[in-house]
């Protein structure tokens, strides 16, 4: 007889022996590692901004200027680093995490946005929505 392996109680779909998978305490029942933890719909960046190379050394350079030069001994950066997580957690409870940007980026976000709208609601062809990206990037060029 074949041994049924028990359905996991997220998707429903079984768990086999060799798949990552984890017992629930409470219940005994089987779910798949990745089931309903948010973690593989966190990896799409499809429609978000993507943060850049320049926030992380907008954030260096906020952080050496705290410390008011680089290269701070060790003790001191770990005291910087635990006002920053401070700053950090009160931003995170005041769901204060807006993030700071240029007119001209933010304008040029709202063009996107209202491109990637047009486009997902069917009133725009793939070739008009990628002249329409390609114009926010780069002077117009004729290709007639």
């Amino acid at each position: 007889m074949a041994e049924v392996n028990p359905p996991c109680i997220s998707c429903g779909r079984e768990v086999r022996p060799k798949q990552h998978a984890v017992s629930c305490d409470a219940c005994e029942g089987w779910q798949h590692r990745l089931c309903n933890t948010g973690m593989v719909q966190d990896w799409s960046v499809f429609r978000r901004t993507v943060r850049t190379n320049n926030d992380v050394e907008g954030w260096h350079n906020r952080l050496n200027t705290m410390a008011r030069h680089g290269g701070v001994p060790f003790y001191k950066l770990v005291l910087q680093l635990r006002q920053e997580a401070e700053v950090v957690d009160v931003a995170v409870r005041s769901a204060d995490l807006e993030r700071e940007s240029n007119r001209v980026y933010t304008a040029l976000e709202k063009r996107i946005q209202k491109a990637w709208d047009e486009y997902m609601e069917g009133a725009w062809t793939t070739s008009h929505f990628l002249r329409a990206i390609s114009s926010c990037y780069s002077p117009s060029v004729n290709t007639e």
